[in-house]
């Protein structure tokens, strides 16, 4: 417990308190904005996949670009790659996937009656979801060639 205490308080000096405030309150109005307008819910309401897609695409293309931008604004020194680009933009993408995605899982329980059927294809999208994303997270670590872990995944100091 005092190493996670340590560990908050050395991350909270060397915190760039303005970047954080700016960034919270960009993040604050996003919420606000989806909030108000239901950014979400009309996203979601949409009948074509591929459209779904590009709106959440933008939408977290907006929120986590902007981010970078509070950072660069800031001259916060951020090393901009095109590596760290396609991060951005794989991000952005692995959230609308998530976000726009219906019962991806619906073929896979398309040989059982109804209602099992439905009932199957909802209890295994979540975590056909997060196989996907997760396999995509070790792609990602592999070719980026990351010294320490970056997936959080670590059980008695070994890291998968």
């Amino acid at each position: 417990m005092k190493q996670l205490a340590g560990y908050i308080l050395q991350s909270s000096r060397e915190l760039n308190k303005a970047a954080f405030f700016l960034i919270a309150v960009l993040t604050g109005f996003f919420v606000y904005l989806n909030y108000h307008y239901h950014i979400e819910v009309s996203l979601l309401r949409m009948h074509h996949p591929l459209t779904r897609f590009i709106g959440f695409l933008l939408l977290y293309l907006l929120m986590f670009g902007g981010s970078y931008l509070v950072l660069i604004q800031l001259k916060h020194p951020v090393r901009i790659t095109p590596f760290f680009l396609g991060l951005i933009l794989l991000a952005s993408a692995l959230f609308a996937w998530r976000m726009s995605s219906r019962l991806i899982t619906s073929p896979l329980t398309a040989f059982l009656s109804a209602p099992w059927n439905r009932y199957w294809a909802l209890i295994l999208n979540p975590p056909v979801k997060c196989l996907v994303i997760l396999f995509i997270i070790f792609l990602v670590k592999k070719q980026g060639a990351y010294p320490d872990k970056i997936d959080g995944l670590q059980k008695k100091n070994i890291s998968f």
